[in-house]
């Protein structure tokens, strides 16, 4: 694949796989760095890096939203368990 288009598909997994709102500021920021020189490899890591850490703040994000929400114990549930063969 030509640097040209891996650029452009880099470009796009930053800017659909990453959220928030300095989404566009670091994609501003990795493309000026590109421009200066650095390579697509390098652009590529910083990409792959901040889609990562994306993923890992939101199931972070998630754990904690799981963690508000009430759980049952295992003896509300005893209604609706199979009977017991003696």
């Amino acid at each position: 694949m030509k640097p040209r288009k891996m650029v452009v598909l880099a470009t796009w997994c930053l800017e659909h796989l990453t959220f928030g709102s300095d989404s566009e500021a670091l994609r501003g920021d990795l493309l000026e760095e590109l421009r200066s020189g650095r390579s697509t490899g390098w652009f590529w890591r910083e990409v792959l890096a901040a889609i990562g850490i994306g993923v890992g703040s939101g199931a972070s994000i998630a754990s904690q939203d799981c963690n508000r929400i009430p759980h049952k114990s295992p003896s509300a549930f005893a209604p609706y368990a199979a009977p017991h063969s003696p």
